[in-house]
């Protein structure tokens, strides 16, 4: 699938950055940005079914993972990393895992490669239950998920899928009606079968439940060549709480790979 992109850099090592669910490529453009001033082509990217990409009723990893094989193929040569959060963390071990491509790097920001208990399902149930046939305006949209999800930062995340499909139409990006009927998609294990030699990097978010002291045991048992870094004063979405430390975290190990 061709999925959209936002190149930053014109030279360097190539470095793919994916969101997580629900996201899209412009919630890392601040750090990209940064990346690409320290030497890399960085490319954003939306994942399909989220952003500007194309929407499929196919919504799997693997699916993304193949991808992601097909992106990094069209990229200039030279090394070649990826960087995941959350869900595109889950794709990038997906994409190793099943040995599409050779990686010369992967991060992995705070997901383990566990399975996890279904979440984002009130995220789900809060997003279904805004009728956009009868609102008509941003605002009365955000009032109706403010009923369920108390969370001003959550809420303003989800609007910023929110966009004017046509003359009074508002819609969202994503493409919510399969991100719902496949919701395991985010939360299904990604641990190998025999160990992975990738050089990786996993960030865990200090005050983040996501990567648990028995998921680095895990980590260490299925990627052989893994560092755990914990980004200070952050939770789930580190690049957005404390982006100096996570650009440097990344930096580091990308450094002593380029």
């Amino acid at each position: 699938m061709q999925l959209f992109n936002r190149i930053l850099g014109n030279e360097g090592p190539s470095l793919v950055i994916l969101h997580g669910l629900f996201g899209s490529s412009d919630n890392w453009l601040t750090l990209g940005k940064r990346f690409a001033e320290d030497g890399f082509r960085v490319v954003l990217t939306d994942l399909r079914n989220h952003g500007l990409s194309p929407h499929s009723n196919e919504f799997s990893l693997a699916a993304m993972a193949s991808d992601m094989a097909e992106l990094l193929e069209q990229q200039p040569s030279g090394k070649k990393f990826l960087m995941g959060h959350s869900l595109g963390g889950k794709v990038g071990m997906q994409l190793v895992l099943q040995n599409l491509f050779a990686l010369d790097g992967l991060i992995v920001a705070d997901i383990a490669p566990r399975a996890y208990d279904t979440r984002h399902t009130d995220v789900i149930s809060a997003l279904k239950s805004v009728d956009l046939n009868h609102l008509k305006n941003r605002k009365d949209v955000e009032n109706q998920l403010a009923l369920t999800i108390h969370d001003f930062g959550v809420r303003q995340w989800l609007m910023k899928n929110l966009y004017w499909k046509e003359k009074d139409i508002l819609d969202w990006r994503f493409n919510l009606k399969v991100i719902a009927e496949n919701m395991d998609v985010a939360v299904q294990s990604t641990e190998p079968a025999s160990p992975l030699s990738t050089p990786t990097l996993f960030l865990k978010g200090a005050n983040s439940d996501y990567i648990n002291l028995q998921d680095t045991t895990t980590i260490n048992r299925f990627f052989s060549n893994a560092r755990i870094g914990t980004v200070p004063n952050a939770g789930h979405w580190l690049h957005a709480e404390n982006p100096d430390a996570t650009f440097e975290l990344v930096q580091d190990f990308l450094n002593a790979l380029r």
